[in-house]
């Protein structure tokens, strides 16, 4: 799954942010934000009115992951959130592991298993995928893809699978496909 995302930041000039309490710029801040989902029709609601010392002092930038946007466009975000599923990329960026949210310790332990864990399923999941198709193009070839289906399904309702006994299963399941079907 690819979640688009609307990144806003602001790059504040160290003269205004020195003379400035936190809260009056955490205020700026989120009118200006607010202002700029207002424009791309995401949002309706009351903006505050940002002060002309931080326009002067803010340099604000816009940055659209995934999907389609013309920037020219009032309904810019509406339209773009749409288009979103249908061309799903990275416009930039550098992706980190998502346990890189947490602090050590038994939270960030837990989000690294289930993660492993939801990738290993996905991928054997996509095994069972590539067996039907396998299948589909040789019915012959029935006994020995369920056979592979049951070992798979096994794996799958394992609470917690093993990398190696993943691993090992889709290795079968490639050399099997690969001398079947030519694939």
């Amino acid at each position: 799954m690819h979640l688009p995302i609307l990144e806003g930041s602001f790059d504040i000039a160290q003269s205004y942010r020195k003379s400035t309490s936190d809260e009056e710029v955490k205020v700026n801040t989120q009118a200006s934000f607010l202002g700029i989902l207002k424009v791309h029709g995401a949002y309706d609601g009351e903006v505050n009115t940002v002060t002309e010392a931080f326009r002067e002092a803010a340099h604000a930038a816009e940055r659209y992951y995934g999907g389609v946007e013309n920037l020219f466009d009032v309904e810019g975000f509406s339209k773009w959130w749409q288009t979103i599923f249908q061309n799903p990329w990275l416009y930039g960026g550098t992706l980190l592991p998502i346990t890189n949210i947490l602090a050590d310790g038994p939270r960030k332990s837990a989000l690294t298993t289930g993660t492993q864990v939801y990738v290993l399923k996905a991928y054997l999941q996509e095994l069972e995928r590539i067996l039907g198709s396998c299948l589909s193009r040789r019915p012959e070839l029935f006994p020995s893809v369920t056979a592979f289906s049951f070992l798979i399904s096994d794996c799958i309702k394992q609470v917690l699978p093993t990398e190696a006994e993943v691993e090992e299963l889709g290795n079968a399941v490639h050399i099997f496909v690969n001398g079947c079907v030519g694939l």
